[in-house]
């Protein structure tokens, strides 16, 4: 079974939270008007939370931030909570024109300038978990970093990697991509075969894969992955590793 560590966890949630949320200086505060009959307003950025405030058709709110596909609203009142883009994008502007606000879908999935995601898969017989995060440089052409943890029956490992990754068809719904960079691998072998020594190696890689898009900012993603460990020992190692994961697009 596969152990998340605590670790690995952190890095993904804060790689997610430091590209989902803009916050707007207060002299930028959007101000908008309601149009329909009421805007619920929650506690916190999501379904989940209570709806504890619902301003009404004629209300002015202003927009603080936004978290993903939720805004951050401040009422004239004082009262501040959170609504969603959809119920934001009904609102009307100072001149009594829908407010211009960017909802996610698969057209901005197109020009997204960053990802972040996690997957899991197999790793040469072992279990493996990774988190990763692109910045885009093109609609095609991004750099990646990701962070990899196995689990096998006699050794653990962790890598970290830097690639270059080249998505030919970004407008199509699923598109292929390639990937090829370096890094290294560090294998330590469990307490009951203490004469195994650990080791930490040098890798290239090349993978390719396919993304599909689902919703909003929602990413499937596919990848086979060739790693070449380059040892001091007689003979270089290559490990393939299959993964499949879900990742955001902001």
């Amino acid at each position: 079974m596969i152990k998340i560590t605590s670790y690995t966890t952190f890095l993904f949630l804060l790689l997610t939270l430091s590209f989902s949320v803009k916050t707007l200086a207060d002299s930028d505060y959007f101000q908008a008007q309601i149009a329909e009959p009421y805007l619920n307003i929650h506690q916190g950025p999501g379904k989940g939370h209570t709806v504890f405030y619902v301003a009404e058709r004629g209300e002015t709110i202003s927009i603080i931030k936004s978290k993903t596909d939720w805004y951050k609203v401040e009422t004239a009142k004082g009262i501040q909570g959170w609504a969603h883009a959809t119920e934001i994008a009904l609102t009307l502007d100072s001149r009594n024109q829908p407010l211009d606000i960017s909802l996610p879908d698969f057209a901005s999935s197109q020009h997204r300038t960053w990802e972040t995601g996690f997957a899991v898969g197999d790793f040469e017989g072992s279990d493996a978990i990774s988190v990763y995060g692109s910045y885009f440089l093109t609609d095609n052409l991004s750099v990646e970093v990701s962070y990899l943890e196995t689990f096998g029956l006699t050794s653990n490992g962790t890598g970290a990697f830097l690639g270059l990754s080249h998505q030919p068809f970004p407008q199509w719904r699923i598109s292929p991509f390639v990937t090829v960079g370096g890094g290294f691998y560090e294998t330590r072998p469990k307490s009951n075969l203490a004469a195994t020594k650990k080791r930490k190696d040098n890798v290239s890689f090349a993978a390719a894969g396919l993304r599909m898009y689902l919703a909003q900012r929602l990413l499937l993603r596919l990848q086979y992955t060739n790693y070449l460990v380059i040892s001091n020992r007689d003979d270089d190692e290559e490990i393939e590793a299959w993964t499949l994961g879900i990742s955001a697009f902001y």
